[in-house]
């Protein structure tokens, strides 16, 4: 350690031997502990060998719970923020990804490539700004049974949507609007095949119906 009052820093292990560096606490044998062999930083760890892409830097010793916390002001405006990046020029290469959560409206906010891209609100609200993607059989699941109340899915195959609790309802809300049920026309395009109309109060058949043998179209209250 070199440091004689007149140092603008002070330095440890300036010739780059092949030594470790430990500071020790009351509690602890590794509070802060630097790796000499591949500069790894491990707070309250004693081996900071993980995976190759996130060992830089260590936080926990591996047992009961282990954490980090950013203490911010409590104002709005007031940002908690990890950020990510691929430069240092004072541009987006600064912050190409970020985490961060503002105080007072308690927002948590993720970043991809500078823009923001899902935020979870006070009311853990999740607003995206971009399409959510699920793979083959990835399911959306609603309502707390489970394997869920309701779900919609792709199986590979088929769009489906699966109801397990209750009546099923599809309402349009919107003044004077229609319902259309559409599919493919044939050849290669799409058509409507039935329209419920909001506006005019009829439903509407752009189709012929097929009734299959013994099936029959009932009409009147009591089927007469």
């Amino acid at each position: 350690c070199k440091q004689n009052g007149t140092q603008s820093e002070v330095i440890v292990n300036e010739n780059s031997a092949d030594v470790d560096f430990r500071v020790e606490s009351n509690t602890d044998t590794h509070a802060l502990f630097v790796q000499a062999s591949d500069g790894n930083v491990g707070i309250n760890n004693s081996d900071p060998d993980f995976h190759a892409n996130a060992t830089n830097l260590v936080v926990g010793s591996g047992a009961g719970s282990q954490g980090m916390t950013i203490f911010t002001g409590q104002n709005a405006g007031n940002y908690g923020s990890i950020y990510f990046a691929d430069g240092q020029v004072d541009g987006a290469e600064e912050y190409r990804g970020i985490i961060s959560y503002e105080q007072n409206i308690e927002s948590m906010r993720f970043h991809t490539n500078t823009v923001e891209a899902l935020e979870l609100d006070v009311n853990q609200q999740a607003i995206f700004a971009g399409n959510v993607i699920l793979g083959n059989n990835q399911q959306i699941q609603l309502g707390g049974l489970s394997g869920g109340d309701m779900k919609i899915y792709f199986d590979a195959a088929d769009g489906i949507i699966v109801n397990k609790s209750g009546h099923l309802y599809i309402t349009n809300q919107a003044n004077d609007k229609n319902i259309y049920f559409s599919t493919d026309d044939g050849a290669g395009g799409t058509t409507t095949y039935m329209k419920i109309d909001g506006l005019s109060e009829y439903t509407q058949f752009d189709k012929p119906g097929r009734f299959m043998d013994n099936v029959y179209a009932q009409f009147g209250d009591s089927n007469d």
